[in-house]
């Protein structure tokens, strides 16, 4: 069991994970509807020229602005940072306000973020790329990693309805098999997911994109930490499969790369933090004590970007490093694949209901203008893609956004 996971005693809160309950559809609904909304504008400000650290700030904001307005009584905000990731970087890319990272014209950038309302999470991840001709259609390696993140992220919403009973190898080898076919690699620490209230990742609950190939160094790639998420990587078995009543999130992310290995990158500044609330040790400094206080009031149990700790008193830099000295703070490091390569991923948060899947993120977002060698049409996957399967889809009626002309030619 991971030592990062709240993990009630059975049947304790079940009722707060009732979709039954129109108090907790009803948070859901409304995170979800904050979190796309954030999306959407912050999708508006990605453009060529402009710098990632105010792309994160400009999400995070916008979420903790539009959440202090309502539901006061509870907790709410983010769920998580919004991390802006490009090209051959996977994710936790959300840096320090100094941080000088600027896009450009070609960048595939990777949005996601995630947003909780009484500590029910609403998250999504988008894929774009900064085109200096938006007018015609970007294609190469980075459109057929485009379309494979999205076809695998909506081969695996047909394959979540509980009266398939999908195999876990079946979810794995068909994000796979899509991969493949435009020529990229499914990413190995990309899962799909069930959540419940707090927790983003409900353990023997995950549905990987890949599996670990025979004869992989494993110290050349990233893999789970515990043993619990290990087995649900490696068998087909695992202690929770998709039901009525659940609600998930569709992870998917594809590289260009020959294999979906990626990295921790270990030698810079964590960005993203999480407070480990299992962990216990009796603080010597007076600051370390004052931030660890300080994260668990104004975070919660949620990842928070380095740089808003630091945005509450300087003084937290010194407070942070006896809290990560001690694993009371963990982070979330960044994750790259192999220099040159592109990443693309999309995510969705889905609810699984009596009547079928409601995606209550990422409807109705603007799809990138690519064009891809590749023609899912010519897969296997074609006709599961393109299937019976109800697949529902809530859309706000919202401004159209500068991309919303922009839509991929599938």
């Amino acid at each position: 069991m991971s030592m990062m996971e709240i993990t009630p005693a059975p049947g304790r809160f079940d009722g707060d994970n009732d979709l039954n309950n129109h108090a907790v559809v009803t948070k859901y609904r409304t995170a979800a509807d904050i979190a796309n909304d954030v999306m959407k504008q912050v999708l508006q400000a990605t453009n060529i020229g402009v710098r990632a650290v105010e792309l994160c700030k400009l999400g995070d904001n916008l979420i903790l602005e539009t959440t202090a307005k309502m539901y006061k009584k509870g907790e709410r905000g983010i769920a998580s940072p919004t991390s802006v990731s490009i090209n051959h970087v996977v994710r936790n890319f959300s840096p320090a306000e100094e941080d000088t990272t600027v896009l450009n014209a070609g960048d595939l950038v990777k949005i996601d973020l995630a947003v909780h309302i009484d500590g029910y999470i609403a998250s999504l991840s988008h894929s774009t790329v900064l085109s200096a001709t938006p007018s015609e259609p970007t294609t190469g390696r980075p459109a057929d990693a485009i379309c494979a993140a999205h076809y695998g992220a909506q081969a695996v919403a047909k394959l979540l309805d509980p009266e398939l009973k999908t195999s876990r190898g079946t979810f794995t080898s068909t994000v796979e098999g899509i991969a493949q076919h435009f020529g990229c690699s499914a990413v190995r620490t990309n899962f799909t997911r069930k959540v419940k209230r707090f927790v983003a990742s409900v353990p023997g609950a995950q549905l990987p994109n890949s599996m670990i190939p025979e004869g992989v160094d494993l110290e050349n790639i990233v893999v789970p930490d515990d043993d619990d998420e290990m087995d649900s990587w490696n068998t087909e078995e695992g202690d929770e499969s998709p039901q009525v009543g659940d609600v998930w999130v569709i992870d998917v992310a594809v590289s260009t790369a020959a294999t979906g290995a990626v990295k921790h990158v270990l030698d810079h500044k964590p960005m993203v933090l999480k407070r480990d609330v299992n962990a216990f040790y009796n603080l010597k400094h007076k600051s370390s004590r004052t931030t660890l206080s300080t994260v668990a009031n104004t975070f919660s149990v949620f990842p928070f970007a380095t740089r808003a700790l630091i945005a509450l008193g300087s003084s937290h830099r010194l407070g942070m490093q006896e809290n990560l000295s001690h694993n009371l703070l963990v982070p979330e490091w960044l994750q790259v694949a192999p220099t040159g390569e592109f990443v693309a991923r999309f995510s969705m948060t889905v609810m699984l209901l009596p009547s079928g899947l409601l995606q209550i993120t990422a409807a109705d977002l603007p799809l990138p203008y690519v064009h891809s060698a590749y023609d899912i049409a010519t897969s296997e996957y074609a006709g599961l893609i393109n299937g019976r399967t109800k697949v529902r889809q809530v859309k706000k009626k919202i401004a159209a956004s500068a991309h919303s002309a922009a839509a991929m030619e599938l």
